[in-house]
């Protein structure tokens, strides 16, 4: 498994850990600090081992097809290019694999819409994320083969679980 975002990991809530038990994960992370403070929580864990690699997710470290499953939580409003990481998500998941998105983005409801327009130069400034992306405009661009998408929250808070799409060869 790989763990493309983890923005929101504090010690004591390593609940992606679980998941991966059984096996082993990697996880990376483009601030080194974070990554860092993410290696001292997890090495209380002795059921799981978890490298920790800090990443650029527009060029991920990893050979093509590396991966049974990528997961990205909270992070597409914190890429420069999220077209790209999608992409990069995509290049390195087995094409049997999954791809699990839990994002937060553009509202479909215009009064709400415009309100995270208005906003999102602060709300970036304070939490580092852009929350009016159009999470569905990127998995589109991205070509992703979406197989299922749930969204709550007037639709700002979205779940999505998808196939790599290859290019035709």
């Amino acid at each position: 498994m790989l763990e493309v975002s983890r923005k929101k990991l504090r010690e004591g809530k390593v609940t992606l850990v679980s998941a991966a038990e059984a096996g082993k994960m990697k996880s990376m992370d483009a601030r080194r600090k974070a990554a860092q403070g993410t290696r001292s929580v997890l090495q209380t864990s002795r059921r799981v081992r978890v490298d920790l690699n800090v990443a650029d997710a527009h060029a991920l470290p990893f050979p093509d097809n590396s991966f049974d499953t990528v997961v990205d939580t909270f992070g597409l409003c914190s890429i420069e290019d999220p077209v790209k990481a999608v992409q990069e998500m995509q290049r390195v998941c087995k094409p049997e694999g999954q791809i699990l998105l839990l994002e937060h983005g553009r509202s479909p409801y215009d009064w709400l819409a415009k309100l995270q327009d208005k906003n999102a130069e602060k709300h970036a400034q304070r939490w580092g994320c852009y929350w009016n992306k159009d999470i569905g405009a990127i998995l589109q661009k991205a070509e992703l083969d979406v197989k299922a998408r749930y969204d709550w929250h007037f639709g700002t808070t979205n779940w999505i679980r998808a196939c790599p799409q290859r290019p035709p060869s």
